[in-house]
């Protein structure tokens, strides 16, 4: 996603889409990547941490609802990334990146959303 931004912002820099009053479909695409980089960031970075502190078998729901939020966070801003082609620019690196976010998982996502209800209905409650 890091590489979609810098390349985005080329893109904009190239094209002088920098107008951002004019520009405001464009300035939203670029503020919720930035957004949901940080917040993609954050969720590995808490994860991360608690595996080291608890284990991995300890965290299981938490690594499974990571791995999720990250999966289909990464899909939202390709598709977006994919409607923004026309107006952003077309180069090839543009209309790669989205597709590897878009397939971006080894995980079933399936199993791994039955793994997080199963969990659910188990405590009486959500808790990641």
């Amino acid at each position: 996603m890091k590489k979609l931004f810098h390349t985005t912002i080329q893109a904009v820099q190239q094209k002088s889409l920098v107008n951002f009053n004019k520009e405001q479909e464009l300035a939203a695409f670029v503020a919720d990547l930035v957004i949901a980089i940080y917040s993609i960031e954050s969720t590995i970075i808490r994860t991360e941490k608690e595996i080291v502190a608890k284990g991995e078998h300890a965290v299981q729901q938490k690594l499974a609802c990571t791995k999720v939020y990250v999966l289909e966070t990464s899909q939202q801003m390709a598709l977006r990334a994919l409607n923004s082609i026309n107006h952003i620019g077309d180069g090839e690196m543009f209309l790669q990146i989205p597709s590897l976010l878009i397939a971006s998982s080894l995980d079933n996502i399936f199993e791994l959303k039955r793994e997080i209800a199963d969990f659910v209905i188990e405590n009486n409650g959500y808790r990641c």
